[in-house]
């Protein structure tokens, strides 16, 4: 693809300590991995360092880079200037497009609830870019055809629903991840129905009771993902330890040797 035009942006130098700095170096191969990638549009883009931390932190990528780019109408978009610098290890998997901050969009409901930015990117071809302007990997945007295109209808849909403060709205945005992805188990959406569920855990039938199921479902089908990485801190942070540690040990047990296991560290 031609290289799009360059500009001074954000660096990926994080001025905290050593280890720090290896974990960035560890990000930006993870960056380079999306050389040549296509995604749906709207899809999250997940990064990760499954060896950076133990379970529990949060869910922003020490990126600092830009992401820039072409839509298929012709439009030029690029994401904020982004150059922060961190008081402790910053965490070690996420969606880099919502960690970059993009304008609020206007053409397309975000499929995430919460603080996740303006939403994803549009159809079209991007770039990842570092501070001294070296494009790290390039990817395209496709629009979704066929049955992604109803199932992404479906998720900006319950996004809304999760947003609403109406009496059921929540429940109604459960039973609508649930049903997605009971007839589409393989949609390349997958991802972003599992973080929608977490979210409105407390109003789906089977979640709210159980949420160690929610994790077994991620570790069954996507546990070599940095989704699953993302996932698995989620659940540490939010499920008591005396809770949480059972349930992934006995899964990093089922599946050993992929990157949630490694990211688990059980003792």
């Amino acid at each position: 693809m031609r290289r799009l035009a360059r500009g001074v942006v954000a660096g990926l130098l994080l001025l905290i300590a050593a280890p720090a700095a290896a974990h960035a170096a560890d990000f930006t191969r993870a960056l380079r991995d999306l050389d040549g990638a296509q995604f749906l549009e709207d899809e999250p883009i997940w990064i990760c360092d499954a060896g950076a931390a133990p379970p529990g932190t949060s869910d922003a990528v020490p990126h600092g880079v830009r992401i820039r780019g072409v839509t298929e109408t012709g439009a030029l978009v690029q994401s904020q200037s982004i150059a922060h610098t961190f008081s402790e290890p910053p965490a070690r998997a996420g969606d880099l497009v919502r960690n970059v901050w993009f304008d609020a969009r206007t053409d397309l409901h975000p499929l995430e609830s919460g603080d996740w930015g303006g939403g994803g990117l549009r159809a079209g071809r991007y770039e990842v870019v570092a501070y001294n302007g070296r494009v790290l990997a390039s990817f395209r945007v496709v629009e979704p055809r066929g049955s992604e295109e109803s199932v992404r209808a479906g998720l900006a849909r319950a996004a809304r629903l999760s947003l609403r403060d109406e009496p059921g709205d929540a429940e109604r945005a459960a039973m609508l991840y649930e049903a997605v992805l009971k007839r589409y188990p393989n949609t390349s959406y997958t991802s972003v129905i599992w973080a929608g569920l977490w979210r409105v855990r407390a109003h789906s039938t089977v979640y709210a009771r159980e949420p160690g199921a929610w994790l077994e479902a991620v570790f069954a089908g996507v546990h070599n993902t940095c989704f699953g990485v993302w996932a698995l801190d989620r659940f540490v942070a939010d499920v008591p330890a005396e809770e949480a540690r059972p349930i992934v040990r006995k899964l990093v047990g089922l599946y050993p040797d992929t990157r949630v296991a490694r990211a688990s560290l059980v003792p």
